[in-house]
This record gives structure tokens, sequence and C-alpha cells, in this order.
């Protein structure tokens, strides 16, 4: 039996923090192949009703918990993290839905393969513009070639291995932005990760992608480049992060500003 803790970080999603916890209390599949050990739901600061409508969902396992300052999504998990029960973490966002069969079918996945520490899958991202897209799936044998060029993880697919997340530190918080991706690019390496072939999430985005917060995007993209360089190099993929994030810059009219930037971090190091 997989004994699973769901841990939701939260800040200020009063309209949206109900339907995504009632989508972990609808799993299918409970007290068969799993238990869902408690929902932690970790409150960033929220200065809405946030803390009011958590607290009146009637279920015994949802605990709330409130940061005592804001600290930002990859400090709220690692929290929820350390306060976990269950042998298994699973993420979720205050603003996603999960479908009902996500759990069961990572479950299964890893009843099937049980050298796996991680399971993730795909997951279809709407758009408030009402475009969508559907991320893709990649072979446990690809994944550290294929993390050096583009975020295949999201944070709310993550089915991980609780030893293991604590393990490697969990996420890093100094990254202002693409924590989750850093974080995989690391699990990668030392651990193995699988992936269900199937759509399990529905996420709700803002439209805008990097326009909107280019600055941090491009500067944790860097980063990780830097932190992660060793990683990189002995997946023989360090030159592939690079030109691809150069590409990235560059189709965005930015490559002067990014390249200066990746040649900072890189010769001061990120010890």
């Amino acid at each position: 039996m997989y004994r699973i803790s769901v841990i939701i970080p939260t800040f200020n999603r009063e309209k949206y923090i109900r339907h995504a916890v009632q989508s972990v209390l609808d799993q299918t599949g409970q007290d068969e192949g799993f238990e869902i050990t408690e929902i932690l739901i970790v409150d960033d600061g929220s200065t809405d009703n946030t803390e009011k409508v958590v607290k009146g969902i009637p279920d015994e396992r949802i605990i709330y918990h409130r940061m005592p300052v804001n600290g930002g999504p990859a400090a709220a998990r690692n929290t929820g993290v350390e306060m976990a029960k269950g042998d298994w973490i699973a993420f979720q966002d205050s603003d996603d839905i999960w479908h009902s069969d996500k759990l069961i079918k990572q479950v299964e996945y890893l009843n099937d393969n049980h050298d796996t520490d991680m399971v993730s899958h795909p997951i279809k991202a709407v758009f408030d513009d009402g475009s969508e897209l559907i991320t893709g799936t990649v072979e446990p044998e690809n994944i550290s070639r294929t993390l050096a060029e583009k975020n295949c993880f999201d944070t709310p697919t993550m089915l991980i291995r609780k030893e293991c997340f604590i393990a490697l530190g969990g996420f890093n918080t100094e990254l202002k932005a693409l924590e989750d991706w850093e974080f995989a690019l690391r699990f990668a390496d030392r651990y193995r990760i699988g992936m269900v072939p199937e759509v399990l999430i529905e996420a709700e985005m803002i439209s805008g992608g990097v326009s909107s917060g280019a600055a941090d995007y491009y500067e944790s993209r860097c980063k990780i480049i830097a932190l992660d360089r060793d990683i990189l190099m002995s997946n023989g993929c360090f030159d592939n992060a690079v030109r691809s994030l150069l590409n990235h810059a560059q189709r965005n009219e930015l490559l002067p500003q990014v390249g200066k930037m990746l040649e900072l971090y890189l010769s001061e190091g990120m010890d």
C-alpha cells in the first residue's frame, strides 16, 4: 500500500482552492492500491479568505499550515514535505484539477516498475485566451538530455519517493522561477523517473508566457546551467543546454542581455 501525502502550496486562491482539493479527495482507487495519508495545504501568507475556505472542507485528512512569512512556492512545498507522514509525495497546485484516476494510474506504473523513484505524466494547459497545450512524454533513457533543453516535469505531475526528495534537499528556494525544472534535472541524475503516457491534470495558465516574467525566467535558466553544470556535462548535454537557452533568447530579441547574464553566472560559479 502506497501512503501518499499530498502537498498544496497556496497564496490568495480562495476562488480555486476548494476545487483543487476536491479533485484530490475524489481520487479513485483509494484504499486499494494507495491511501491519501494527508492533504497538507501550506498557505504562503494569503490575505484573502483562503484559510476560511480550506477549514470549511469537511475531511479530517486536510491539514492547514500557514507560513510565518511569504517565501514562495518552493519554500512552501519544502515545508510541506518536512511535515509529511507519507512515504510518497504528490504535489497539487491550488488552481489545478486532477483527473480522478491520476494517482491510481501512477501507482499502477510503480507496481510494474519497482525501481522507479518518481512517476510523472503529461498535462493539458488551458490558457485564458482559450488556447490549449498538451505536454509530451519522455522515455526514461532520454530524460536528462531532454531536461537540458526544456522542462518536461511540472510539479503537480510528480509522485515522488519521499526519501529521495529529502536526500536531494528539495526545491532550490534561491531560484525566482523554474525550480521544478532544476529539481527534475538533479533528480534524474541520481534516481529513476518514469512517465504514464496519459494526460492526468488540467491546469489553468496565464497567457503571455515568458514576456510576463522574462527577467526571472532567463535569470533562473542561467542559474540552472551554472548550478548544475557538472550534471549537464556528465550527461553530455551542457552545450545543448546553452544552445537551447540562447536560441530561446534570440527568438525573444534578448540574446545580448541573456548571453552576458549566462557568462556572468558561469564565470562566478554558483557555489
